[in-house]
């Protein structure tokens, strides 16, 4: 169902991610998804919620092995839209983060899933300093904001004009970016 609803979100919009359109593209009728969900709005809620635990999942694997700053590059640039899948779960995102503009609890979920990526990329600092692979002196905070931000930037900049931003380019500037706190 996540699958989806993405998909749809991701061709279509939010605004025309219809229980209905959804049902179509599962193969099924509006009843089998009111059976699991009361609306529209708590089906979006876990699918927001299920795209933010699977960016999360990756980058817990990723640190939970023996790992260093190059395998940090790699998992970032394969979490940039470079394939379809990638390209259909950012243009899911983005569709969402536009929704979260508004006032009410879609901005608030929406902040309080940037706020859990920004104390999971505090972590990931952390702990990438104390291995050694970043200075010491650092600002974990600071950098994951400084990711984030860089990350949104260069997943826009690869939806409007891939061809500007392709993957070795990618690499280049995440390289760059992270030379400046390489001990």
């Amino acid at each position: 169902m996540v699958a989806a609803t993405r998909r749809v979100i991701a061709r279509d919009g939010l605004d025309k991610a219809s229980m209905r359109a959804i049902a179509q593209e599962l193969g099924c009728t509006t009843g089998v998804l009111t059976h699991y969900f009361r609306d529209k709005e708590a089906m979006l809620d876990v699918v927001l919620a299920e795209i933010v635990a699977g960016v999360d999942d990756r980058r817990r694997r990723l640190l939970s092995g023996d790992y260093g700053l190059a395998d940090v590059i790699d998992y970032l640039c394969d979490t940039l839209p470079n394939s379809d899948d990638q390209i259909e779960w950012w243009k899911a995102w983005l569709a969402f983060t536009s929704a979260s503009f508004g006032a009410g609890r879609r901005g608030t979920t929406h902040t309080r899933f940037y706020d859990q990526l920004r104390r999971n990329w505090e972590s990931s600092f952390r702990e990438l300093a104390a291995r050694g692979e970043i200075r010491a002196d650092i600002d974990p905070a600071l950098e994951g904001d400084s990711l984030l931000a860089l990350l949104d930037g260069m997943g826009v900049q690869i939806l409007i004009s891939p061809d500007k931003l392709p993957r070795d380019r990618q690499r280049a500037i995440l390289t760059r970016h992270f030379s400046s706190i390489v001990p």
